[in-house]
């Protein structure tokens, strides 16, 4: 794969792969060919940009399931979580969002449900759920779809504790890939 140089580009070649593959192992190294395509594009990882590590067949890494979250931030750079399956109450709702594409201006159902995820992830700027609601949804018309004070205070930040600080921390088995491009 060409090196890739614009994080929109990184997030498009992800959202092209699935987010559920058939064959985890082809799925797995699909995804570690994106990212090292990125680091030679000299993209913004908030990890040291060091060589993503290469395994076979034989080298399937062993232990618990993971999601690999890409979120995709064109001021930011590119933070990766690797969330254990056991975090992940409902997957298919996670899921939904790959491929969404996250601006301000954006509203409705993609808008609320890549809030949520931004709450867990601590993707925010805020200093906690009240300043997170007060800054990303205070202003907003209320309407059901939205999160509540309440539930953005018991999703906030529960994943942060599982961002990848160092490429080796790709040899997890994930099972699935969402990736989720923040503009401006």
């Amino acid at each position: 794969m060409d090196e890739i140089d614009d994080i929109a580009d990184l997030n498009e070649a992800l959202c092209e792969l699935p987010a559920r593959p058939a064959d985890p192992i082809r799925g797995m190294r699909a995804v570690l060919a994106v990212l090292e395509a990125g680091i030679r594009g000299d993209l913004s990882y908030t990890v040291p940009p060091v060589e993503v590590p290469a395994f076979d067949k034989a080298d399937w890494p062993t232990g618990p399931d993971h999601v690999l979250i890409a979120w995709c931030d064109d001021h930011d750079g590119i933070t990766l979580y690797m969330v254990p399956l056991t975090e992940v109450d409902d997957l298919d709702a996670l899921l939904l969002n790959h491929g969404s594409w996250f601006a301000d201006s954006v509203g409705g159902e993609t808008y609320a449900r890549t809030l949520r995820l931004m709450a867990c992830l601590g993707q925010s700027r805020a200093n906690d759920a009240e300043d997170f609601f007060d800054r990303w949804v205070g202003d907003l018309e209320p309407s059901d779809e939205l999160p509540t004070v309440e539930e953005l205070e018991r999703l906030w930040k529960c994943w942060a504790p599982y961002s990848v600080i160092e490429m080796s921390q790709l040899r997890c088995r994930f099972l699935a890939v969402v990736s989720v491009l923040r503009t401006r």
